[in-house]
């Protein structure tokens, strides 16, 4: 078993045992579709961008690492990338949502997070030098600036402040 596939073990088997046993974390018919549609718009995009650098040369991946399965031209282990850590960046706040109390955080200081992610992003994609990793942080810009904009109600909950903490 390649040392990727251990990485997607380790990171998305505890919170799949969690979210699928009936008890206090089990997800609901509706996480499980909000998880369908995290992967269509974001997992998805990204996939293809990976393909598409990958295919240009601009990347590759050590053999010793991977396995032998390629789909789109990448290893199995990096399409499953782009499944894993979001369902578990999901579990970890749905899980917070439920045993943390809910708090909001002041709309000046939520605002104020909210502006520094995406100056950070932007500065970020600014100091990386290649071509692949230029793509890849104004494709977080985007997604960050998006995302973050549309839900700027949600970035008032204390929860998701404590998730971008952890991650």
């Amino acid at each position: 078993m390649s040392s990727y596939a251990l990485f997607h073990i380790a990171v998305a088997l505890p919170p799949l045992i969690a979210a699928l046993w009936p008890w206090k974390f089990a997800w609901s018919k509706e996480q499980w579709q909000q998880f369908g549609t995290v992967i269509l718009f974001v997992s998805i995009p990204w996939i293809l961008l990976d393909a598409w650098s990958h295919s240009r040369g601009w990347w590759a991946y050590t053999p010793e690492h991977v396995g032998q399965w390629h789909i789109l031209g990448l290893p199995i282990e990096e399409i499953l990338f782009f499944v894993t850590v979001p369902f578990a960046c999901m579990f970890l706040l749905t899980s917070l949502r439920r045993v943390m109390p809910h708090q909001y955080v002041n709309r000046k200081i939520s605002s104020g997070l909210r502006y520094a992610i995406m100056a950070i992003a932007v500065a970020s994609a600014g100091m990386l030098p290649y071509e692949r990793t230029l793509t890849d942080a104004s494709l977080v810009v985007i997604v960050c600036g998006v995302s973050l904009w549309v839900w700027r109600t949600w970035t008032h909950s204390d929860i998701v402040w404590w998730c971008c903490v952890i991650a």
